[in-house]
């Protein structure tokens, strides 16, 4: 499907968005795939697709992520948040 991107200011205003920090783990994996493709979708170069791609699956795989810790996953989260921030 076609993909538009909108100011984030203009969805925040209705209240829709939900930052990285506080989706769960399987809002971000869904997320993070409907990212990729878009972003192939939109011809994105194949190595900047494939670093986010083994960002998140290195996140995924992560120790904290299948703990029992809640504040452990919440860290991994936060932490790929700020990451994608700085790429952006």
């Amino acid at each position: 499907g076609l993909h538009s991107f909108i100011l984030l200011a203009a969805v925040q205003a209705k209240g829709t968005v939900t930052t990285d920090e506080d989706l769960s783990w399987e809002e971000f994996v869904e997320v993070a795939h409907q990212l990729a493709t878009a972003m192939k979708e939109n011809e994105w170069p194949e190595d900047r697709i494939d670093s986010h791609i083994k960002f998140w699956l290195t996140l995924e795989g992560h120790p904290w992520r299948h703990g029992h810790c809640e504040i452990s996953k919440q860290a991994l989260l936060t932490y790929q948040a700020h990451v994608q921030h700085k790429w952006h």
